[in-house]
């Protein structure tokens, strides 16, 4: 399913299909299996935020977007966020920011590495971990600092808007126009257009030639019920670069501007989809008797009798997490459906277009109110009492339940609560159930699309309309006969297990630990034969002992690094030390009176 709701997410499906079927694969560009990037692309990217070359006022613009939750995040014993707390900051950071979704940047996920031989994993899969990885090599493992997650931060947004340059250059060379000469007004509209037209298909679409393009843009424009909308916000995106009005033509870095400005902005026009979907699944919430969730049957009759199309299967819905099964009868949660991956537009192939989670902007006020990792919960409770949301006014009185399990969270940590654990996520979650996802245990939910998980379990992720009916029908009798009951259920799901971000150290990369245990084995070894070379030297005592003395403090330096006491800058600061050294004894040496250097030897 598409990200656009209501009659856009059907019209959506309906313009796709209609443009696929007319698709024709044998000389088609295939823009769903394209990867414009490549590793070389990245390593370059990397290479130019890691110098010092950088556009200085956009450093300073992602800084200070970073800089409170930085502030507030807790630090690894080196005064770093290690690698799941930078997984965190980075989801967070462009989800809130553009709405994008990058897969590699689950704080518990698991990245794929990019093959070097045979067939390379998809670029999604990699690319996020391996830049973090990357980063983390440079830190020598000490965790990231504030300059270094900006620059992580700056990498994954250059190679965003670089993979739409180059998309923007596949879509020139279908349509037959010129990337080095200006081409007319009409010609940039349609380029536009046609980018525009595999953005919000999910890249689902085969182009092969410019009457291809025409016919499936006309084909498009026709079936999408949206299509004025996103057309008016393109032209609101132009009139920021000034319009199309240049009399000598637009030339294609203006267009590859466009579509990458659009892209970065894409996720605040969504934002009137995902609250139309929100107010709907809200207003389905009263029968149900717990706030922010839906029973599974009246989910799936609102599909049978409205244009509304919730057709996702009970055990799709449990690993993406947005089903709850601890009452009497299963029921949806709703911001854990908002937020998922069905509900996504896959843009590019580095990111999806997702609803934000609104509690994020809620977090955001506690880390900026509180400016620590943890707080005492008189401050907490003061705080979120006076804290309103799209269906929480404030101030309010919070319940004595709440207070509790906020004093008992803190009870455990000398009088302070987490801001960043499962635990106060979860509390966050019964403060404001329409806003704040559930929180489930890491490695019980698996975000992924229809197709991932059709193709991994071999089952449809949506059910069919006669599926639905027997739902609806079997719930409804249960109600009539008394089996299940029609109760309200006020109490929202709570588990005591606590999961931090600072829980599991960072783990090293690959590169650092090879080194380190390469230490370990030379070291000894180095001694030994230093060591048998020294004895064998035809030099005065004296030198001899000196020699001796540099080799096992190099010995000493070595193992010091193995055992990770030393980074690798320290550690050659002071073997260069070492051998100056040793040098000037050398010179001082040579420098004495023959009496003097045979002195010790008569």
């Amino acid at each position: 399913s598409g990200m656009f709701y209501s009659a856009s997410k059907l019209s959506w499906a309906l313009a796709a299909a209609a443009v696929c079927s007319l698709c024709k694969l044998a000389c088609a560009k295939k823009f769903l299996q394209f990867d414009p990037l490549s590793k070389e692309d990245v390593d370059r990217s990397i290479a130019d935020e890691l110098s010092s070359n950088v556009n200085k006022g956009r450093f300073m613009e992602i800084e200070q977007k970073l800089r409170v939750v930085y502030s507030a995040l807790p630090k690894n014993e080196h005064g770093r966020l290690n690698h799941q707390a930078v997984r965190y900051v980075l989801h967070r950071f462009f989800v809130q920011q553009h709405g994008w979704y990058i897969r590699g940047l689950e704080p518990n996920g698991v990245a794929q590495s990019p093959s070097s031989t045979g067939t390379p994993a998809p670029l999604k899969d990699w690319v996020a971990a391996y830049i973090q990885e990357r980063f983390e090599e440079s830190s020598d493992a000490k965790g990231i600092n504030l300059r270094n997650l900006v620059a992580l931060a700056a990498t994954l947004e250059d190679l965003i808007r670089r993979e739409a340059s180059l998309e923007m250059k596949e879509v020139y060379s279908i349509l037959g126009f010129s990337t080095t000469d200006r081409i007319p007004r009409e010609e940039a509209e349609e380029a536009i257009n046609a980018y525009m037209m595999i953005y919000l298909t999910n890249r689902n679409v085969s182009l092969s030639s410019h009457n291809d393009v025409v016919r499936k843009l006309g084909i498009f424009r026709r079936k999408y019920k949206n299509w004025a909308e996103a057309d008016a916000f393109m032209k609101g995106i132009e009139d920021r670069h000034g319009g199309l009005t240049n009399s000598a033509g637009v030339d294609f870095n203006t267009t590859a501007d466009i579509v990458a400005d659009m892209g970065e902005h894409f996720g605040a026009f969504n934002d009137g989809e995902c609250k139309d979907l929100k107010s709907a699944m809200g207003a389905m919430t009263s029968s149900s008797g717990k706030v922010g969730r839906i029973r599974l049957h009246e989910f799936y009759n609102k599909s049978l009798h409205t244009h509304w199309k919730f057709t996702e299967r009970a055990d799709f819905l449990r690993e993406l997490g947005a089903l709850d099964e601890s009452g009497t009868q299963p029921s949806v949660i709703i911001p854990n459906y908002l937020s998922a991956f069905t509900n996504c537009l896959k843009a590019t192939s580095l990111y999806a277009v997702c609803c934000r989670n609104e509690c994020e902007d809620l977090i955001g006020h506690l880390e900026r109110r509180i400016a620590a990792p943890t707080a005492p919960p008189e401050m907490i409770a003061d705080i979120v009492s006076a804290l309103p949301s799209d269906t929480v006014a404030a101030p309010r009185r919070l319940p004595e339940s709440l207070l509790r399990r906020l004093s008992q969270m803190a009870a455990s940590n000398n009088g302070e609560v987490h801001l960043h654990g499962r635990l106060f996520a979860q509390w966050m979650h019964h403060a404001f159930p329409m806003e704040c996802p559930y929180p489930h245990e890491a490695g019980t939910t698996s975000p992924q699309t229809a197709a991932e998980w059709m193709e991994r379990t071999g089952s449809e992720a949506h059910v069919s309309e006669e599926e639905m009916r027997k739902v609806v029908e079997d719930a409804c009798a249960a109600d009539g006969s008394g089996e299940a009951s029609a109760e309200v259920e006020p109490e929202l799901p709570w588990t005591d297990a606590e999961e931090l971000l600072t829980a599991a150290q960072p783990g090293k990369p690959e590169a650092v630990k090879s080194r380190r245990w390469a230490a370990w084995v030379l070291a000894p070894l180095l001694l030994g034969l230093g060591w048998l070379a020294v004895e064998r030297l035809e030099v005065v005592p004296q030198q001899k002992q000196m020699l001796r003395k540099v080799l096992l403090f190099a010995f000493l330096l070595v193992l010091f690094y193995a055992m990770d006491l030393l980074d690798v800058p320290l550690l050659a600061v002071l073997v260069l030390a070492l051998v100056a050294l040793g040098a000037f004894h050398h010179a001082s040496t040579h420098s004495l009176p023959l009496a003097a250097k045979t002195k010790d030897c008569c």
